[in-house]
């Protein structure tokens, strides 16, 4: 049986959005997800977030905010998606964010989709 190698030398696409989560009537956070442990450190902020949004690194502006509703607790996720056609490999990584049975990506063109799981998207 032959083993099929894997290309370790292509690294994951780099993360392009910050999380942004409002207080209600009070601050504005902005979070860079890259950092070792920002959960643990974020959690307890996030679930008290009046609402949340993902904002392109290079940007003040946010592009989607979702406000958290029925008691559900907002969640920051990231996705790298990729294809293979032959001995080509293309990945790309989207931003989510999921507010109970709404969820919003964010992709490195800064187009915004609403689904449950985002669509791969060349950039």
């Amino acid at each position: 049986m032959a083993l099929l190698k894997r290309n370790q030398t292509v690294a994951a696409p780099p993360i392009f959005a910050d999380l942004i989560m409002e207080m209600p009537g009070g601050p504005t956070y902005r979070v860079d997800v890259e950092l070792a442990g920002w959960l643990k450190e974020v959690q307890p902020i996030l679930e008290c977030a009046a609402r949340v949004g993902l904002a392109m690194r290079n940007e003040k502006r946010v592009r989607v905010w979702l406000s958290p509703g029925n008691g559900a607790c907002p969640a920051y996720m990231s996705r790298v998606m990729g294809v293979i056609d032959g001995d080509s490999h293309r990945r790309t990584r989207v931003s989510g964010l999921q507010c109970g049975d709404v969820y919003a990506w964010l992709h490195r063109d800064g187009l915004v989709e609403v689904a449950e799981e985002p669509e791969f998207r060349e950039v």
